[in-house]
């Protein structure tokens, strides 16, 4: 009893340590990513047969070789690796592994790959797609409009519309005229208060000149 009790004493403020199951990885776009379906919620055993399923429900298995997959086989185990052999956007999302025993389906887990976004080396690949967003709904509407401005502003005119476009023009001349004219002739010439300047009085001083004070 006093040696268990000697050896909780000893044991237990040791940090105890565990193994962090993780199943989503977040990756850069365009690189090599692979997946292994080994792990210690798995535990593959010798001679069993790994599948894997794709976000697209695509099963991979044994040899798969395409452009975007290669199943790899370890020593003991057939298909236990996923190679993606450039992570791309459609790519992302939930795989699935599946291991066989003897023709049976005895466990499978599942791997999450850019579950929410990829890594990005900078801020201009993370907003390059909305930018490219942006620019293409900008041009969609702008377009169209610029193509009913110029359509209206070069439309054929007959006769009578010309003459009324060309009297609405004279009209607002006429207007933009008066109304200078009228501001000028409010306000006096230079000519004018340069002599009023010069004007003298009575006594001879001129007309902006300090009047004098005396003193009493």
């Amino acid at each position: 009893m006093l040696t268990q009790l000697i050896f909780l004493v000893l044991v237990l403020p040791l940090p105890v340590r565990c193994q962090t199951y993780t199943w989503a990885y977040s990756t850069y776009l365009d690189v090599e990513f692979s997946f292994s379906c080994n792990d210690t919620r798995i535990l593959l055993t010798n001679g069993e047969i790994v599948k894997w399923k794709t976000p697209q429900h695509k099963e991979l298995k044994q040899g798969h070789n395409d452009s975007d997959y290669l199943v790899v086989d370890s020593i003991t185990n057939t298909g236990q690796d996923l190679v993606i052999k450039r992570v791309r956007n459609d790519l992302s999302g939930i795989y699935v592994c599946m291991v066989y025993n003897n023709g049976s389906l005895r466990k499978s887990a599942i791997r999450g790959l850019n579950i929410y976004k990829p890594l990005y080396h900078n801020l201009g690949e993370m907003y390059i797609e909305n930018v490219i967003v942006a620019v293409i709904t900008a041009v969609v509407f702008l377009v169209p409009l610029i193509t009913m401005c110029a359509i209206y502003k070069f439309r054929y005119m007959t006769k009578e519309e010309k003459t009324r476009k060309n009297e609405m023009k004279r009209k607002y001349q006429e207007m933009i005229s008066q109304h200078y004219g009228n501001t000028h002739n409010n306000h006096p010439h230079y000519d004018d208060l340069s002599e009023m300047v010069k004007a003298k009085d009575i006594d001879g001083s001129g007309g902006y000149d300090n009047p004098v004070v005396t003193a009493l």
